[in-house]
């Protein structure tokens, strides 16, 4: 009786395991998450340049398919690469903040969702320092924690993400095509891709984030750590 006990209890759990697994949500498009599903393996190996190669509105779903190391990955290689550029003291120590943060906390990588308050401060407090010490304004940092592309510095030395990088491959999820599009003539955004706390919209003043129902998926706003509520939207539509 005991080992049909156990036997029943086995597989109550494999049942109840596999119904989890098959209920994870990795968009609230379900266009966007059934790619994902059905491409998952690909995702999960996938590199930092091919990651900046997909479609920004596409890319914090993509992220949040990642397993741990890879969105550790993805920033670090962001910020190990702007200590190349002629950076003053204070804004070398000030991306260095970042590479430790994020060498640091790779559990706020596996479960934002838990550590979402010190998530929260941690951004507040580099972002105050950013903007009232190093006079970084609103499209300097964007570029630097809310797009994970690479950053160089213009003839005047500004942070910026490179004009080219806003001509971003997008996935035909429906066609398997790959198409492209800019920033100025962005199509409407995929659901749940954006923080509407956050400035994650672009740069150019002619995106919005608007509140959507969505579910709790994790891959938006500062370091893709905060969850994705709303949808990136022209503001003249």
């Amino acid at each position: 009786m005991n080992r049909l006990f156990e036997k029943t209890m086995l597989l109550c759990f494999l049942m109840f395991f596999s119904c989890q697994q098959d209920e994870m949500l990795y968009s609230c498009d379900p266009e966007v998450d059934e790619y994902i599903k059905s491409n998952l393996s690909d995702i999960q190996t996938m590199s930092r340049d091919a990651f900046l190669k997909i479609e920004r509105d596409l890319q914090p779903s993509i992220f949040h398919a990642f397993n741990p190391e890879q969105k550790q990955l993805v920033w670090l290689e962001k910020f190990q690469d702007m200590l190349s550029l002629k950076l003053t003291d204070k804004e070398r120590d000030h991306i260095e903040l970042l590479i430790q943060y994020i060498n640091e906390n790779k559990l706020y990588f596996e479960e934002p969702e838990i550590y979402e308050d010190d998530i929260a401060i941690f951004a507040y407090k580099w972002t105050q320092y950013a903007e009232n010490v190093l006079m970084w304004n609103k499209e300097t940092i964007y570029s630097i924690v809310y797009d994970p592309s690479t950053v160089i510095q213009d003839s005047q030395s500004k942070l910026i993400i490179p004009e080219e990088n806003l001509h971003i491959m997008k996935i035909g999820i429906s066609s398997g095509r790959l198409k492209t599009r800019t920033e100025q003539d962005p199509p409407p955004s995929v659901k749940c891709s954006c923080n509407t706390g956050a400035n994650d919209c672009g740069t150019t003043g002619l995106m919005t984030c608007k509140k959507w129902d969505c579910i709790a998926v994790y891959g938006c706003g500062f370091l893709f750590q905060a969850v994705c509520n709303g949808g990136c939207y022209r503001n003249d539509l």
